[in-house]
């Protein structure tokens, strides 16, 4: 066994000692095979142990590479699901095109659709994704207040 301080030993095999010290902290070595504290407060690091070590690491990481690859070339295609929505499950769009398709050219402002978001003016209720919000195709506009005075007059 030949024992050298870590920064020594880490120069000899070509690594850098933070590299060293992070698979220590890890626990991927073993204290008393791999490293040890010296008298002087430091770390000893085994470099035959070491050496033998980084060997093994780097053929189980080539198995299991070569074990994937295998998996990958014998297994069976998946059907990927179908990207267009059920009957039950409608694409929402951006409430501005919603406004579009529903008014026309003489479609409300950003700022009237922000608005009547906000109020509840449109059934069924948008939903809010990152920045922007999204409906239903089938949404409409709904005011509480014009449905009651059509109501009352018996409008329909």
């Amino acid at each position: 066994m030949q024992w050298l301080p870590l920064d020594f030993a880490a120069e000899i095999l070509g690594y850098r000692p933070a590299h060293i010290r992070s698979q220590i902290k890890l626990g991927k070595l073993t204290r008393g095979e791999h490293f040890r504290r010296a008298a002087s407060g430091g770390i000893e690091l085994n470099v035959e142990a070491y050496a033998t070590w980084v060997d093994s690491e780097r053929a189980r990481r080539k198995l299991e590479k070569d074990r994937r690859r295998t998996e990958l070339r014998t297994a069976k295609p998946v059907k990927a699901p179908s990207p267009t929505p059920t009957k039950k499950q409608s694409r929402l769009i951006p409430l501005s095109i919603w406004a579009e398709l529903m008014f026309g050219e003489h479609h409300p402002h950003r700022n009237t659709l922000a608005s009547w978001v906000r109020n509840g003016k449109i059934v069924p209720m948008p939903v809010k994704v990152g920045r922007r919000f999204f409906c239903s195709p089938d949404a409409r506009y709904f005011d509480p207040v014009v449905e009651r005075i059509n109501h009352m007059i018996g409008g329909g």
